[in-house]
């Protein structure tokens, strides 16, 4: 298997539909075959690719948290807060997942506060 590791733009947002909160993200990142990574205030993001689903994987100096989206399914996540060495179980329900070649969109629900959420991604190779 070959790899091919491209610098890429990342922009997009992450918008909590139920409370009409919206982050913006514009940033750099690398696309390596199936995984996109960037860094956004000062988290690191993953994401690998499948056909039907994506892994996202969020780390910072506080938190390690990885979420398995697949449409109309709820996964089991673990929230881990590392200075306090413990973690949450949060299950989310993915309810809609759009994968294309230069676009992620994944609207979910958090089932313990019902908040739902939609996340975009653009990515693009022009810098």
């Amino acid at each position: 298997m070959e790899v091919f590791i491209i610098k890429i733009k990342v922009k997009g947002n992450l918008k909590n539909l139920t409370e009409n909160e919206k982050e913006l993200i514009n940033t750099k990142g690398i696309k390596n075959n199936n995984i996109i990574s960037y860094i956004h205030n000062k988290t690191k993001y993953k994401l690998i690719t499948n056909i039907d689903s994506i892994k996202l994987i969020r780390e910072n100096e506080e938190i390690y948290h990885e979420i398995l989206f697949k449409e109309h399914d709820t996964c089991k996540t673990t929230y881990y807060l590392k200075q306090l060495n413990s973690s949450l179980q949060i299950n989310i329900e993915t309810q809609k997942l759009t994968i294309s070649e230069n676009k992620i969109n994944i609207v979910y629900k958090n089932k313990e506060n019902q908040n739902i959420y939609q996340y975009v991604l653009d990515v693009s190779d022009n810098l």
